[in-house]
C-alpha cells in the first residue's frame, strides 16, 4: 500500500472522486479513484430510475459538503474495476476517515 497527499478536485458520485496527488519533488497528478468501504448509489445504469437518480444527488452532495477542496491524504490499495484505484482517503487536518464517515451516513 502507498500513502499520498491529494487535493480533492471533483466529486464524480459518491465513492468517485477526483484528485490531484502529490507524488513528491514537486510531481502531481490528476486521476479519478475509487473510495472503498461504502456502497453509495450511483448515476450510471439509473437514468431510468427517479428515486435511485434522487439517492445518487444526495449521496454525491453529502460527499461534496465532506471532503470537495480539501487536502487528504490516500491510501492506495489496489488497481480496481474501469481503471481507478481503490483507495482509503483520511483528512489531513483531523485524520478521519473519508470512507467510514459516509459508511456511517448510510452509503
Amino acid at each position: 500500500m502507498y500513502e499520498y497527499n491529494a487535493i480533492v478536485k471533483k466529486v464524480l458520485d459518491a465513492n468517485t472522486l477526483e484528485l490531484t496527488v502529490d507524488l513528491g519533488f514537486g510531481v502531481t497528478i490528476k486521476r479519478v479513484f475509487h473510495a472503498v468501504g461504502m456502497n453509495a448509489p450511483i448515476f450510471r445504469g439509473n437514468e431510468n430510475d427517479a428515486t435511485k437518480i434522487e439517492a445518487a444527488v444526495e449521496a454525491k452532495n453529502t460527499a461534496k459538503d465532506l471532503i470537495l477542496g480539501k487536502k487528504v491524504q490516500i491510501v492506495a490499495q489496489k488497481m480496481a474495476k474501469y481503471g481507478r484505484y481503490e483507495v482509503a482517503v483520511f483528512s489531513i487536518d483531523d485524520g478521519k476517515s473519508y470512507n467510514d464517515l459516509m459508511a456511517e451516513k448510510g452509503y
